[in-house]
């Protein structure tokens, strides 16, 4: 029992004990006048959101470099590093970039009105166009000259619209369709589009292009419910972009390509008139997106990479299904005329970062991280503060970082109550581990102001942050970057998470940050009421003595009173069963 808290009374024999528990305080809104925007935690007076705690051996005594040794990778932490500072990729092999026929300008200007009671479904029932992402699975297989993987676009469209490519792209988005839209019991009509990945991004831009405009047009790839009145008449009048990964970045640029179409005669001349499929845009929804690139591309095209390290990074990419070795030789100059080049940090940032900056429709940002990786200290090093075992949160946030090696970072009130002392201490190792940088300062999520388990973050200060223009965080998570092959969605979990079964999926956390989405029904008020605050703590409660009076008489009464050894407070969407995606099809896009 804590000295100095007074006597209990003669004969009093309850021994105090150390007991955990949980509570569930109610909505944020309720406790706080809540405002749906993390902007409320720099207001927010210091509510001793967390007290107390340690930190664990594994975190007091961990060394870089031994856990390098340990995973079998013989170069030290610095070595590592040094090596994305200013990574030598070489150059393409000078192979000539195919010729890109200008896109013909619409013509079937039709305007089909949505059936009654579409707009309840997601995105108000709009349409929808699925961008998958890297698919290094078409460089594997072009490299040991599978039927199919050496066709190129524009060359082979037979591949894109109905062959090869497009049934890679139908595989990857059928679980995430069936179970986020069409098991949720939504109508929308979609297109899955595609590219390839052995091509640069700019003819994966006039692929994807291409194929949205041909759907607008004629119908051509577009999925609509046998219920659906207008069949595949009109599609696109209204839609909305789902994508994932590199698919982010081609979304973007595409969008901010095909408007700049109607005032730039270089990209006209080259892509067409086709300002209409970026006004028709009302949305994208980018699900862990590679808006500054992955160092995992780095290590692939780097020169002076080990081949083991280049064998990780495969592996990485492909959720380990593919081991190929690009590090020499012919399947080092597919690397190099491949998408890849551009998924480079620094290929990214030069020469697509102006391009995402000037994206004309609102880009809503679902980015995750998780300690499966952080399991292999190996990542620690390849991406920067919190990731997803692919990209980095800064690049899946919309953040426009000018380093790969340093996180975007807050300074906290104490560091010891950034340990979250509420999850199983070696997942929380972890996070700590990812999330501390060398300087003294923590990497931050979407949102410095709660992790990714939703735990109220002690921040003092936050540095400078840029976000590109016409981005906004919606919702954060512990997901994997891979999207689920081989595994349903239906069991609560993000499965590939930490250990067999993966974190319960109730860590999502509203990551808003603009109050305008709001006004603007870009994000539904509605989502506002599901942040609720929940508190994990260890206590001893102890008997102390009260003086209450009856009748005006002072009669020492005993009560219980709670001292806590240690407290975490959490903020989280209360939803046990809703993913991360769930939340954006149910709030998104409701204007």
């Amino acid at each position: 029992m804590p000295a100095g808290f007074g006597a209990v009374p003669p004969g009093f024999n309850c021994q105090p004990e150390a007991e955990e528990e949980e509570y569930d305080n109610g909505s944020l809104q309720d406790l706080y006048n809540y405002d749906g925007t993390t902007n409320w935690y720099a207001q927010a007076s210091d509510k001793c959101f967390s007290i107390g705690g340690t930190l664990p051996p594994e975190v007091v005594n961990y060394n870089c470099d031994d856990s390098l040794k340990m995973a079998g990778i013989n170069m030290t932490c610095d070595e590592l590093q040094k090596l994305f500072e200013k990574p030598d990729v070489g150059t393409p092999s000078g192979i000539k970039p195919p010729p890109l026929p200008p896109i013909p300008p619409l013509q079937h200007n039709c305007d089909s009105p949505t059936p009654e009671g579409y707009n309840q479904m997601a995105f108000q029932g709009k349409d929808i166009i699925y961008i998958h992402g890297l698919q290094l699975k078409h460089i594997c297989e072009r490299a040991i000259f599978k039927p199919g993987a050496g066709s190129n676009w524009p060359d082979h469209p037979y591949e894109f619209y109905f062959g090869y490519y497009k049934n890679i792209a139908n595989d990857n988005w059928k679980p995430h369709i069936d179970y986020f839209l069409t098991g949720k019991g939504n109508l929308n009509r979609y297109l899955i589009v595609t590219y390839n990945c052995s091509q640069k991004a700019d003819v994966a831009v006039h692929a994807v292009l291409s194929q949205i405009r041909e759907a607008m047009e004629t119908g051509e790839g577009v999925v609509a419910d046998p219920r659906d009145p207008r069949k595949k008449e009109c599609f696109g009048r209204n839609y909305i972009i789902v994508s994932t990964s590199t698919g982010s970045l081609v979304g973007d640029v595409a969008l901010s390509i095909a408007n700049k179409t109607k005032t730039d005669p270089s990209l006209q001349s080259k892509y067409g008139n086709i300002g209409l499929i970026a006004d028709r845009c009302k949305g994208h929804m980018a699900v862990r997106g590679a808006m500054s690139g992955s160092n995992l591309a780095t290590i692939l095209l780097n020169t002076q990479i080990p081949a083991f390290l280049a064998q990780k990074a495969t592996l990485g990419l492909t959720d380990g299904l593919y081991q190929t070795d690009f590090s020499f030789g012919t399947n080092r100059n597919l690397l190099l005329e491949s998408i890849l080049y551009d998924l480079v940090p620094q290929t990214t940032r030069i020469k697509w970062g102006s391009y995402i900056d000037d994206v004309p429709v609102p880009v809503m940002t679902i980015a995750s991280g998780h300690p499966k990786s952080m399991l292999i200290p190996f990542f620690f090093k390849v991406h920067p503060g919190f990731d997803d075992g692919v990209l980095s949160m800064d690049c899946s946030s919309g953040r426009i970082h000018g380093s790969t090696i340093h996180p975007s970072q807050y300074i906290a009130t104490s560091p010891l109550k950034v340990f979250d002392m509420g999850i199983p201490v070696l997942r929380a190792s972890c996070y700590y581990l990812d999330q501390r940088v060398p300087s003294g300062g923590f990497a931050i999520a979407s949102t410095p102001f709660l992790s990714l388990t939703g735990m109220v973050q002690p921040v003092a200060g936050v540095l400078p942050t840029i976000q590109f223009k016409n981005h906004f965080n919606f919702v954060q998570s512990p997901a994997e970057h891979v999207l689920p092959q081989k595994s349903s969605y239906f069991d609560c979990y993000y499965w590939p998470t930490q250990g067999p079964n993966g974190p319960s999926n109730y860590e999502e956390v509203l990551a808003v940050s603009d109050p305008s989405l709001y006004s603007t029904g870009i994000v539904s008020s509605a989502i506002i009421p599901q942040m609720r605050e929940s508190l994990k703590f260890l206590a001893i409660y102890y008997p102390a003595i009260k003086i209450k009076y009856r009748r005006g008489i002072p009669v020492p009464t005993v009560y219980w009173k709670r001292f806590y050894i240690w407290k975490r407070t959490y903020h989280k969407l209360k939803d046990n069963c809703m993913y991360d995606c769930d939340y954006g099809y149910k709030y998104l896009f409701k204007n």
